[in-house]
């Protein structure tokens, strides 16, 4: 890539939610032959573009990229989801320095428990090279472990599959991940008392929202972890979405045409009496 193309795509870099330097940067692109210009222009104007182009674009574009990702996702014509796949760090470090990391936004894991991954995302947690990324998706406790020895790292979510209280507790501190904004995780041993009391900590750390899994045998205890929490604590199932508020009652939001409001009563009923608030359903 020639100087000038550096400066183009550092100028795409600063400006995420600008088009006019990517406009720019796509028609020089495509001064020089090269299909991703044409791929990020078609994204630029809003369309979907053809599967041939972005075929022709992904294998112009992605190179030594497309030996440690899979699933590579595309907004506006910009790289924006990836999928690691294990890899070697010397395959890492040959894509260094690739324009393709720096306008990532989602990040994703293998949730697979795969301790050939654990290195790789130490790698990804200390890379200096990210520009726009802000969410981090994983599975297994040995990947999150991997992830938070890099506790500076600024992203805005984090999704994990399973959570051990020492790891919640960690995170409660808002040194760690110092611009995170939501937390979501699959599963948590949760009747564990020192789940209750890592996790309490979590939710009086100052973020916006923590989703967790809607449970009937665990609503009684999210109810009473959410008690004084500093933020939004948010259950979900394949069906409900059943808000706790900080300071008001139950606020419960179907997300399947089927899902019925006897199902949420029935949860509400399996707290304690203290715990017991109105739910009101939205559209």
């Amino acid at each position: 890539m020639t100087g000038s193309l550096d400066e183009l795509w550092e100028h795409v870099w600063s400006a995420p939610d600008d088009d006019r330097p990517a406009q720019i940067l796509a028609d020089a692109l495509m001064e020089r032959g090269d299909p991703y210009g044409e791929w990020l222009a078609v994204g630029l104007a809003g369309a979907r573009g053809s599967r041939a182009l972005r075929e022709r674009a992904e294998a112009c574009f992605l190179g030594a990229l497309a030996e440690v990702v899979r699933r590579p996702g595309w907004r506006r014509g910009f790289l924006d989801r990836v999928t690691v796949q294990p890899a070697s760090l010397e395959a890492l470090d040959a894509t260094r320095l690739h324009a393709g990391w720096r306008t990532v936004r989602r990040l994703e894991i293998s949730a697979r428990q795969d301790r050939r991954l654990v290195p790789v995302i130490r790698w990804l947690g200390g890379f200096d090279g990210w520009r726009w990324l802000e969410t981090v998706a994983l599975g297994p406790p040995t990947h999150l472990q991997a992830l938070l020895r890099s506790p500076d790292l600024e992203i805005r979510h984090l999704e994990v599959g399973f959570l051990n209280p020492m790891d919640g507790g960690r995170i409660a501190d808002p040194a760690v991940f110092p611009a995170l904004r939501t937390f979501r995780l699959a599963e948590v041993p949760i009747h564990a008392p020192s789940a209750r009391t890592e996790l309490g900590a979590l939710v009086r750390r100052p973020l916006d929202r923590v989703t967790g899994p809607l449970h009937p045998a665990s609503i009684a205890v999210w109810a009473e972890i959410a008690e004084g929490a500093a933020c939004t604590v948010v259950l979900e199932d394949d069906r409900w979405s059943l808000a706790l508020e900080r300071f008001g009652d139950l606020v419960a939001t179907p997300l399947h045409p089927e899902a019925t409001r006897s199902t949420v009563h029935g949860l509400v009923r399996r707290m304690p009496e203290g715990l017991r608030r109105t739910v009101s359903f939205t559209s």
